[in-house]
């Protein structure tokens, strides 16, 4: 890999975690060099995330350009929906999947899956949903549009028995992610 991609995928792999450990918030990620393309910083967020170990699911990806190009980069296997470790969604929809997605188990709760939703835009408030947990003052309320409505909804109930459940990341055109970690309430209607 080269010395550049590396220093950048650093750089990426920072604003992630500062995502994750500020839920709700809004992060810029760093400009990447070769973030062009159709999915850009999905695919650079996905290569600081993943590596030949774990496995992949995309829907919608009828062609199966998405999910190659993922197998390319970070050489993961795609899976079942049930069984992935990470699932992509760039429609902003699982159409009701999280609901079978991987939670972990009581021994092994990191072994739930690790959901990404490319969304349309991301704002810090403005959103109909609370959330409350570590890494928040209070609660927040994001807005994250071109998200189905249900998602959230969705989300709360995987998330329900923490420790067991789903990490979600969003990622709009922008170039900006927002994370919800399994450890965030979310209340919604």
């Amino acid at each position: 890999m080269h010395r550049d991609t590396i220093i950048n995928d650093h750089a990426f792999f920072r604003v992630l975690l500062r995502a994750m450990s500020r839920p709700g918030s809004v992060c810029r990620l760093p400009h990447q060099q070769d973030a062009s393309g159709t999915h850009g910083g999905l695919t650079v967020m996905l290569r600081c995330l993943m590596d030949h170990e774990v496995t992949h699911y995309v829907a919608d990806d009828e062609p199966g350009d998405l999910s190659r190009e993922i197998l390319r980069l970070t050489g993961s296997s795609r899976a079942a929906m049930d069984t992935a470790d990470f699932l992509v969604f760039p429609t902003g929809t699982s159409r009701d999947a999280l609901a079978k997605a991987r939670r972990g188990t009581l021994e092994y709760p990191d072994k739930g899956a690790t959901v990404v939703f490319l969304v349309e835009r991301l704002g810090e408030t403005g959103g109909k949903a609370q959330l409350h947990g570590p890494g928040i003052d209070g609660t927040a309320r994001p807005l994250i549009s071109g998200l189905a409505e249900a998602e959230l909804r969705l989300l709360r109930d995987a998330n329900a028995e923490f420790p067991l459940g789903l990490d979600a990341l969003f990622l709009d055109a922008e170039g900006r992610i927002m994370c919800i970690p399994r450890s965030t309430r979310i209340g919604v209607n």
